[in-house]
C-alpha cells in the first residue's frame, strides 16, 4: 500500500458504514503484491489442505484434503492460509486496513478466519447470498452505532469490471434487517435491491456479518480470485482453528500473536477474554524465561557475528532476517534488542517496532523508506536540526525535493500538496521552539492526497 500509516474513517465512510454497511478502499494491495497472492493461491491448490467437504460431513463444514483441482482457473476454497506463508500472517494487520478494522469493531477482537476462494468462469455456479455466522448469528444484529460482531476483510486479486463476473453481491443497509429465511423470499444475486460489488485487483471491501451478501455468477471468461479474512469479538470462537499451530504462533509479532488469541496465560475460567492492562503488559512483554535458562529479563547480548550450524541454516536465516526474532547478524538486532522491540509493539499496540541506534537514525530510515528521485518531501519547518542538515546536504543530492512549512499550517497543509509530494513529515511539540501541530487535521488531508504522513 502506498499509505502505510494510521489511517482512520472519514465522515462520508462512517456515514457509508452506518447506512450502506460495507465500504470499498481502493488499492489496498500495490499490483506487485496481487501477483504474488495470485502465484501462492495456484500453489496452494496443488498442496493439502482444508476444502469444502463432501456430503457425508455437516454442511458449511470443511474437510482436509491431498490437493483441490491442479486446473488454476478451476474452483478452489482454501481455508486456514496462515500456515502457507509468512505474508498471509502479515495480512492479519495490514496497516490501512486493520487501522479502519480495529476503528469500526474497538479493540478487544480477534482474527478468526483466512479464505482463498477462486470462482470458476463459466461453470453454471449461479451465487448465491446469505449472512455469516450460522443461522444462530444470522438473528443477531446491531445498531448503526454499535461495534459489529464480525467484519470481513475481501481482497480483489482480480478485476471484476462487468456484472456476472463473479462479482460480489451485497444488498446495502440489509444489516439493519432481518434476513428472509422462507424459500420463496430468500435472495439471491438478481434480487430487488441486489448491488454487484465491481473494483480492480487489489481493492478492498469490508463488511460485517450482518449483511445480506454472496458471490454472483462468473460468466466471464476469467475465473475470479479474492481473499477473505474475517475478524470478531473476543467472546466470539474463531472459525478456522482452536488453537493456531505453534509454528505459526513463532512466526507473528505480539499484536498478531494476539489477534490469534495469545493473551499471555493459559486458559483461565471466568472472564478469560479480557485483555492485558497496561500495567501487566509492562511487566510481561519483551519477555522470555523459558529461553533464558528462567533470567525474567533478556541479558545484554554484546554480538555481531552469529554462528549457524551447517550453511542451509545460515542461508535459511538470511533469507528470513527481517523476521521477528530471527538472529543473523548483530546489526539486524539480538535477544535484547528484539525484546525491547516487542515490549514496545506491545504497549503501543502497533505492527511492529524496529529500534535504531539513534533518533536521526530512525528519520533517516523512515523516510529513505518511502523517498525516491522525484519525489517531494514536505518538512516541518521546526524540525530537528539533523534532519534538516540531512534534507539539504543528502536527500537533494539524490534527487529529492523538500519544502519546509509552517508548523501551525493544519489544514491548509493541502494547499502545498503537489502530485509527487510523497511523504509529509511532522513534529510535535516543534524543536526548541514547541509548536504543537494538528496532527489529525494535517494527517487528513496528506491521506486523502495518498501521501505517507
Amino acid at each position: 500500500m502506498k499509505n502505510n500509516t494510521v489511517r482512520a474513517l472519514t465522515d462520508l465512510q462512517r456515514e457509508q458504514w452506518a447506512v450502506d454497511g460495507y465500504l470499498h478502499l481502493e488499492t489496498a494491495l500495490s499490483a506487485d503484491e496481487v501477483d504474488f497472492f495470485c502465484d501462492q493461491i495456484d500453489r496452494i491448490r496443488l498442496v493439502p489442505g482444508y476444502e469444502p467437504a463432501s456430503r457425508d460431513l455437516q454442511l458449511g463444514h470443511y474437510a482436509w484434503v491431498e490437493h483441490a483441482d491442479p486446473d488454476p482457473q478451476a474452483f478452489m476454497d482454501r481455508r486456514n492460509l496462515l500456515p502457507y506463508h509468512q505474508a498471509f500472517i502479515d495480512l492479519i494487520d495490514r496497516p490501512g486496513i486493520f487501522d479502519l478494522v480495529t476503528e469500526i469493531m474497538g479493540p478487544y477482537i480477534q482474527f478468526s478466519m483466512s479464505q482463498a476462494i477462486v470462482r470458476a468462469a463459466g461453470d453454471g455456479f449461479p451465487g448465491y447470498t446469505h449472512t455469516d455466522g450460522g443461522e444462530g448469528q444470522r438473528r443477531i444484529r446491531v445498531t448503526e452505532t454499535s461495534w459489529p460482531l464480525a467484519v470481513k476483510a475481501m481482497y480483489l486479486l482480480t478485476d471484476v469490471t462487468e456484472p456476472d463476473s463473479g462479482a460480489f453481491t451485497v444488498f446495502p443497509g440489509s444489516h439493519m434487517r432481518p434476513y428472509p429465511e422462507s424459500e420463496e423470499r430468500r435472495p439471491h444475486p438478481h434480487a430487488p435491491g441486489a448491488v454487484q460489488l465491481l473494483g480492480q485487483a487489489g481493492d478492498c471491501f469490508l463488511f460485517p456479518h450482518a449483511l445480506w451478501h454472496g458471490p454472483a455468477p462468473n460468466h466471464s471468461n476469467t475465473a475470479r480470485k479474492t481473499l477473505l479474512y474475517n475478524y470478531c469479538q473476543m467472546f466470539i470462537r474463531a472459525y478456522d482453528f482452536g488453537a493456531p499451530p505453534e509454528d505459526v504462533m513463532d512466526r507473528c509479532t505480539p499484536r498478531q500473536r494476539r489477534l490469534l488469541g495469545d493473551l499471555g496465560h493459559d486458559f483461565r475460567p471466568g472472564r478469560d477474554h479480557a485483555p492485558m492492562k497496561q500495567d501487566t503488559t509492562i511487566v510481561t512483554s519483551g519477555r522470555d524465561p523459558a529461553a533464558n535458562h528462567g533470567v525474567v529479563n533478556a541479558p545484554v547480548y554484546h554480538a555481531s557475528t552469529i554462528t549457524f550450524p551447517t550453511v542451509a541454516a545460515l542461508e535459511e536465516a538470511g533469507r528470513l532476517r527481517f523476521d521477528p526474532g530471527m538472529t543473523y547478524y548483530g546489526r539486524y538486532g539480538t535477544p535484547t534488542t528484539f525484546g525491547f522491540e516487542e515490549s514496545v509493539a506491545a504497549l503501543e499496540g502497533g505492527y511492529r517496532t524496529v529500534a535504531t541506534g539513534s533518533g536521526k537514525a530512525a528519520i533517516v530510515a523512515a523516510l529513505s523508506a518511502f523517498l525516491k528521485a522525484g519525489d517531494h518531501l514536505l518538512m516541518v519547518d521546526t524540525t530537528y536540526g539533523p534532519t534538516r542538515a540531512f534534507c539539504d546536504k543528502f536527500l537533494t543530492r539524490y534527487g529529492v525535493e523538500t519544502t519546509y512549512y509552517d508548523p501551525l499550517v493544519g489544514a491548509g497543509i493541502a494547499a502545498l500538496i503537489r502530485p509527487e509530494t510523497k511523504v509529509v513529515f511532522t513534529e510535535s511539540p516543534g524543536s526548541q521552539t514547541f509548536e504543537v501541530q494538528d496532527v489529525p487535521a494535517i494527517a487528513a488531508a496528506a491521506h486523502d492526497a495518498d501521501c505517507v504522513v
